[in-house]
């Protein structure tokens, strides 16, 4: 009989915790569906070259992905091309927001990634992960095979 008190006890402390905290599930990268990802091979002098995928939050809450990086490369940007007046320009994106229950397209010509400072040439039929991180800190690989386009 103790036991069952002592267990019943704790479940309502854990319970007081959980509500003074919020009382609301922690959401971030393993909420994430990764899928269709592929590099775009850039040609030898470039310095720059284009990734893109498809997102999709399974969770009830917006996540959003904070920070992006990878071995093959210096550094990770997300861009969104925007055309006005029939003239075009990237923005640079400080986070990928991904709406809840929803599904974001990072696509040519729309949201996609922007690698630089490669360490080694990237080759078509070759693959290099990419690691997303949400703003909770969590964290999700994603292999983007490379292919010409």
């Amino acid at each position: 009989m103790r036991a069952k008190q002592a267990k019943s006890r704790t479940l309502k402390q854990l319970f007081a915790v959980y509500v003074a905290c919020g009382g609301s599930a922690s959401y971030g990268c393993e909420d994430l569906h990764f899928s269709a990802a592929w590099l775009r091979e850039p040609p030898p002098v470039a310095s720059m070259a284009a990734a893109y995928v498809l997102i999709e939050n399974q969770s009830e809450e917006a996540i959003a992905i904070s920070d992006i990086k990878s071995d093959c490369c210096s550094h990770i940007m997300a861009h969104e091309t925007l055309v006005r007046d029939g003239n075009s320009k990237m923005v640079h994106l400080e986070s990928l927001d991904i709406p809840a229950a929803s599904k974001v397209t990072l696509a040519p010509l729309g949201k996609h990634l922007m690698l630089g400072g490669f360490q080694a040439p990237l080759m078509s039929g070759e693959s290099v992960d990419i690691t997303f991180t949400c703003s909770d800190g969590s964290k999700q690989a994603v292999r983007f095979p490379i292919r010409r386009q």
